[in-house]
């Protein structure tokens, strides 16, 4: 017997290689993002590390112009939170991450910005929209993941948990966390040589996807753990 578990999908395959693949059934919508107005609309937000209690974004953000869930534009309070520590942010300014909160309180956003372009994702309702350059293209893609076709789970056998392996350390379980505050939960980070080519072949390219998949990732832990994982790259 199995038991099974929904799993973040999206944690570390974007949206569009879905697509191609045709997993994904609804069309997204091609929308086009400036990216040197946001850059520059976005340098003067506050910055709040990991480690740093992070305020009301409704009150520490600053107004800016972003697309919503229907590949409109609207506006929302901006702050920004780094998924990698201060002293690699310091000699790495190019690699930006960002959460925001629609001006009407009903959308938030995850925002990461690379030399390679911008990546998103957006909260709605309990919906997931996701926002990632077109393959060979400047133009961008807006997905909206309740068009996935089928059900992802990840499973382990039951048997295992029951047993237990000789050595092994009891693992508690985490209940959701209440309130603003969050945990913070260091992440160490290495990558194989394939990663690297898959990504331009160079560090920069490997460490610019890293930004987006701890973007990605947290928007999801945040929500439902109050956790967050700042990234350490070795």
């Amino acid at each position: 017997m199995k038991i099974k578990f929904k799993s973040f999908l999206l944690m570390f395959l974007f949206v569009s290689n879905l697509y191609s693949q045709e997993i994904v059934k609804s069309p997204p919508r091609r929308i086009e993002i400036n990216e040197r107005s946001l850059i520059d609309a976005l340098k003067t937000v506050n910055v709040f590390f990991s480690d740093e209690l992070r305020p009301s974004i409704s009150s520490a953000g600053k107004s800016v112009s972003f697309f919503n869930s229907k590949g409109e534009k609207s506006l929302f309070k901006i702050i920004e939170t780094p998924v990698f520590s201060k002293e690699f942010r310091k000699g790495h300014p190019e690699f930006r991450s960002y959460t925001g909160k629609s001006e009407d309180d009903k959308i938030t956003l995850k925002l990461s910005i690379t030399p390679k372009g911008v990546t998103a994702v957006l909260i709605e309702n309990g919906s997931f929209f996701y926002i990632e350059k077109a393959q060979n293209s400047e133009s961008y893609l807006l997905f909206d993941t309740d068009g996935i076709i089928g059900d992802f789970n990840c499973e382990f056998d039951e048997s295992v948990e029951k047993e237990g392996v000789k050595g092994s350390l009891k693992v508690k379980s985490v209940n959701n966390s209440n309130g603003s505050q969050l945990r913070n939960y260091r992440i160490a980070i290495a990558c194989t040589g394939e990663f690297t080519q898959q990504n331009g072949g160079t560090i920069a390219g490997a460490n610019a996807k890293i930004n987006d998949f701890l973007t990605l990732i947290n928007a999801r832990y945040e929500l439902e753990l109050s956790t967050t994982l700042p990234g350490m790259i070795i």
